[in-house]
């Protein structure tokens, strides 16, 4: 099973094609909005980490595609800081209501396995969203192993160029809880260590507040801590003012991130140590999320989609600028 990799943006108006409605709804009426259906597909979309501010934004991207969408009524959880018993109280609610198709990054595969068998037995399609899982109908994301070996040879690239030599200079890697992400941080470690680099802090963490502590920890034990990649933007973010509270040269350090977050985003237009971020652009990904989940309730179209990720540094303002620009 392979994900198909989109190019632009995906046509969700295409997909829905046949449920024999136009675009135009803004979900606040849907008995009105929902009249000229032939079929009304309802969504669920759940994402343990809803504390993280990239997914924030996505949940409002994806809001805001279905709003165009007369004939699709989305449902989003409240799921945060990946608590299990949260997300699987939200979907058991979502395979009792019977709706369409459900979406979603489990906090453990495992653990919601009895509701995915309940919910196909029913009719309702099971997408996963971050990884492709075994028995499910589409998935929607992208591929955290490309990205990790991304991020590891920019940052192998950036400290060639600036002259910091393996044993000079040494990294700092944050990891994810859930399992969807661990090749962003594995195969940046990979990479980085293939290089020569040591990396001497690697240690759970995906926002702001335990991105400032370990990499003040990581500062104190080793001085000549240069790169740190947060497995999120965020961890990268709240590292920043470790580094600048720090008697580092800050020309020296290169801080990167992963989902291209507003605040990240902002830090690179600004210059500072925040220098890349391996960019999901909000609006495709968002889109995907809607058209897989359609086009396997509708049973045609692909249901395997990826949008890759994209290395966006400083060096790339205009980019920046774009991606910026998605979350107005």
């Amino acid at each position: 099973m392979k994900f198909k990799k989109t190019a632009g943006a995906v046509l969700l108006a295409g997909a829905l094609a046949l449920t024999g409605c136009a675009g135009g709804g803004d979900g606040g009426d849907s008995a009105a909005s929902n009249e000229g259906c032939e079929q009304v597909i309802t969504v669920g979309f759940s994402h343990p980490s809803g504390d993280d501010a990239y997914v924030v934004a996505l949940k409002g991207a994806v809001e805001r595609y279905a709003a165009q969408e007369e004939c699709v009524e989305l449902l989003l959880d409240n799921t945060q800081l990946n608590n299990l018993e949260d997300q699987r109280a939200t979907i058991e609610n979502w395979v009792t209501q019977k709706v369409d198709a459900i979406v979603m990054t489990p906090v453990d595969a495992a653990a919601l396995e009895d509701l995915r068998e309940a919910a196909q037995a029913q009719g309702t399609k099971w997408i996963s969203y971050a990884e492709q899982l075994d028995g499910t109908d589409g998935s929607a994301g992208f591929d955290s192993d490309s990205s990790g070996r991304d991020a590891g040879a920019y940052a192998v690239e950036w400290l060639e160029r600036n002259e910091l030599k393996p044993g000079e200079v040494t990294v700092g890697l944050t990891t994810s809880p859930l399992d969807a992400f661990d090749g962003r941080n594995i195969f940046a470690k990979e990479v980085l260590e293939e290089a020569g680099y040591e990396v001497v802090s690697y240690q759970e963490c995906n926002n702001t507040e335990c991105g400032l502590q370990i990499a003040q920890d990581a500062l104190r034990e080793n001085p000549d801590l240069r790169v740190f990649i947060g497995v999120s933007d965020d961890a990268g973010v709240g590292a920043i003012r470790a580094f600048e509270e720090s008697n580092v040269d800050i020309e020296e350090v290169l801080i990167m991130g992963h989902n291209g977050s507003l605040e990240a985003l902002e830090a690179i237009k600004s210059g500072g140590p925040f220098r890349a971020t391996l960019a999901l652009p909000l609006d495709e990904l968002a889109e995907s999320i809607l058209v897989s989940a359609v086009n396997s309730v509708k049973g045609e179209g692909e249901t395997h989609l990826a949008t890759p990720a994209e290395v966006v540094s400083q060096d790339d303002q205009t980019e920046v600028d774009r991606l910026i620009a998605m979350f107005g």
